[in-house]
């Protein structure tokens, strides 16, 4: 097993879009469920989350926040 997990946090921070999903298209942003639902799958006690953002929902982006430090884990972010 690797040492470090990553998380991928690559284009705008919101909810996803429901209408987008309904129709087959894959939504382009990044949401406080897409991240809890990889946390929920890492093992590793150290995870590199690389973002490049141009922003979004601030609530959104502090949700996903809480879900990272209190993971449990040691959290670098790029």
């Amino acid at each position: 097993m690797a040492k470090k997990a990553h998380i991928y946090i690559y284009g705008a921070i919101a909810q996803a879009d429901p209408f987008a999903e309904m129709f087959g298209g894959e939504s382009q942003t990044v949401s406080a469920k897409d991240i809890s639902e990889q946390l929920a799958n890492i093992k590793q006690k150290e995870i590199d989350v690389h973002i490049k953002s141009n922003g979004g929902s601030v609530s959104e982006g502090y949700a996903i926040h809480d879900l990272l430090v209190n993971s449990g884990k040691k959290i670098n972010t790029i």
